[in-house]
């Protein structure tokens, strides 16, 4: 598979949209790839190869797109899925983060529960821009004693060093 071609194909579906969801950020809008199967097919390939997914015993997508890409590559990795929600969302003892964004503040939330049956965590969400959301779910997986084994994206946004502040490797397909 040819990473420079799906850079390319993915780069002529993904919507931008300036000013959204407030003034000075530019959102960009990876829900046309779901539009066509074949390069959301392609896209859930690559990310099975990625480092981080071979590497871990579970999959987490991120609240909500990440749900999309991570619960595909469960599937297709053979690999159990869980997610982080936004507040209130899941039952049980859970285990939250707060995080700041572009644009605000969020807090995401795991149960405590199914971190506890594992222990190899892949990460999985559709952008990474200032790292916010992603560090939140490592430092989640982190405080029940269990490993990150890498944060997955479809897209980085390079320029806003989300990846710097993670705290683990990140892998993206397509950079801005």
């Amino acid at each position: 598979m040819s990473i420079s071609g799906l850079t390319r194909r993915l780069d002529a579906k993904i919507n931008v949209y300036p000013d959204f969801p407030k003034e000075g950020i530019s959102f960009k809008d990876v829900m046309p790839v779901l539009t066509d199967p074949g390069l959301f097919s392609e896209v859930i390939d690559y990310f099975c190869e990625m480092p981080a997914i071979r590497e871990s015993e579970v999959v987490v997508g991120v609240d909500a797109r990440g749900f999309l890409l991570a619960s595909a590559v469960a599937l297709r990795s053979a690999k159990p899925l869980l997610v982080a929600r936004k507040p209130g969302k899941l039952p049980g003892p859970i285990v939250s983060r707060s995080y700041s964004l572009e644009y605000g503040n969020n807090e995401l939330a795991m149960q405590a529960n199914l971190i506890a049956n594992y222990s190899g965590y892949a990460i999985i969400d559709d952008l990474l821009a200032t790292g916010g959301t992603a560090k939140a779910v490592v430092e989640i997986i982190s405080s029940m004693g269990k490993s990150v084994c890498g944060v997955c994206v479809l897209v980085e946004l390079v320029a806003l060093a989300g990846a710097e502040r993670v705290g683990v490797a990140v892998d993206s397909i397509l950079k801005y």
